[in-house]
């Protein structure tokens, strides 16, 4: 962790930007999202318009397939809702990877390097 003036920056592995399509599964629902980043350890996805299931907030596990957007290779793995942020264009939650296997890290990687860097978030400044 580093810190920052905004506070202390909580990313282990660097994100990054990458649209592609991801499926998220709790119990019999599954949902089509969009993924919007995605870093070794874990991911963020938008709702887009869809209705927020009540089952999407902090704590809650899931299963994610990433479809590769060249090869449409599903990237399958268990993961834990760690945040939840509502937005005027939908809603966004933040995904810990469930120590994924050997495969999905290997999809992973392949997943970051069609990806551009995101850079931590700019610290906050005081007011004047």
């Amino acid at each position: 962790m580093t810190e920052s003036t905004g506070g202390i920056e909580r990313r282990v592995h660097p994100r990054f930007d990458l649209m592609a399509q991801i499926r998220v599964k709790r119990g019999s629902v599954t949902l089509v999202l969009e993924l919007k980043n995605i870093s070794k350890s874990g991911a963020l996805i938008h709702t887009g318009s869809l209705k927020v299931p009540t089952w999407v907030r902090p704590y809650r596990d899931i299963e994610l397939h990433i479809l590769h957007p060249d090869d449409l290779e599903p990237i399958g793995v268990a993961a834990k809702i760690v945040r939840v942020d509502k937005t005027s264009n939908g809603t966004l939650f933040a995904v810990h990877f469930d120590a994924p296997g050997q495969e999905a890290l290997v999809g992973i990687d392949r997943l970051i390097g069609l990806g551009k860097p995101n850079p931590p978030p700019l610290p906050q400044l005081s007011p004047s």
